[in-house]
């Protein structure tokens, strides 16, 4: 049974690596503002994380067979101390090793994450501000004064595509 965990955390270290592949060729897609791309990395992605999610409730049952525990109320009850315990040092050690690189995949896999995002706000922003300066909006909600004609306070907050036309 603890081989069959460790060949799980092997499996999942693996798609791990495989879904950090496709994080870093999502970085380079946003950079080159290939939304298409990036669409297509993201089903991507998505597919990889219902194999991890699947892989992890195969872990969790064999957990719970080792540890007799039948119930999934209990699933965070048992850690990988408990576990370690229960076998030889040399599974152990195979243990702890398979779980550490997963941890060490998983800690990548959210630095990327986290780049991802901000460059994805950093292309929102930079939209946001250029559509501003293109379409700005006039600061008085009647560009009309009392007689029908444009007044002349209102012309200063046009932007670029009004001013043009």
């Amino acid at each position: 049974m603890i081989g069959m965990i460790i060949d799980i955390l092997h499996q999942l270290s693996n798609m791990h690596r495989e879904i950090y592949k496709v994080s870093l060729e999502k970085k380079e897609a946003i950079v080159q503002n290939d939304v298409q791309r990036v669409g297509e990395i993201v089903k991507t992605e998505w597919e990889i994380l219902g194999q991890i999610s699947d892989m992890e409730e195969k872990r969790l049952s064999v957990v719970r067979q080792i540890m007799n525990t039948g119930s999934k109320e209990d699933v965070h009850g048992p850690t990988l101390d408990d576990i370690c315990k229960m076998t030889s040092p040399k599974e152990a050690g195979e243990l702890e090793s398979a779980a550490e690189e997963l941890r060490l995949l998983v800690d990548e896999q959210k630095k990327i994450n986290a780049e991802n995002q901000a460059l994805i706000g950093l292309h929102l922003d930079y939209m946001n501000y250029m559509t501003n300066v293109f379409l700005k909006e006039p600061q008085t909600s009647n560009i009309y004064g009392n007689s029908g004609e444009v007044e002349d306070e209102g012309l200063d907050n046009r932007g670029i595509i009004d001013s043009s036309v």
